[in-house]
């Protein structure tokens, strides 16, 4: 469980920093995603919200509104359900973009 968690972080700190510095967001949006089921599949519902709001700014940022608003939906559910206050803060910022 700790390499898979080790995983994670990685993927996760791997997206947010070529997000801010490559340019690159097919290959930023890829990362996220991984992470994101990874963060699933160990049962981390706060971080998977957090890793989706990475995403929502992805979508904004490529000109895909609908999905943004699906996965600010699922990403608000997903915080909400388990007391992430913070994370629901960061999903209304970033549907602030759309």
């Amino acid at each position: 469980m700790d390499e898979l968690m080790r995983q994670v972080d990685e993927l996760y700190e791997r997206a947010v920093f070529n997000g801010e510095y490559d340019g690159l967001p097919d290959a930023d949006r890829a990362l996220l995603e991984e992470s994101t089921e990874l963060r699933r599949t160990v049962g981390f519902t706060a971080g998977v919200a957090a890793n989706l709001v990475g995403l929502i700014y992805l979508a904004v940022a490529q000109g895909r509104p609908d999905d943004a608003r699906t996965l600010a939906d699922e990403a608000a559910t997903l915080a909400e359900s388990v007391g992430a206050a913070k994370i629901v803060e960061q999903v209304e910022a970033a549907c602030s973009r759309l």
